[in-house]
């Protein structure tokens, strides 16, 4: 999550959106 975070483009709304999908893929985040 971290990583995709760090990784990602754009303004903070964009990089916790890439981080949360992420994570979410790994299935280490539900909403």
């Amino acid at each position: 999550m971290a990583k995709a975070f760090e990784a990602s483009q754009g303004d903070l709304a964009e990089k916790m959106m890439t981080a949360l999908e992420a994570a979410e893929r790994k299935g280490r985040y539900q909403r």
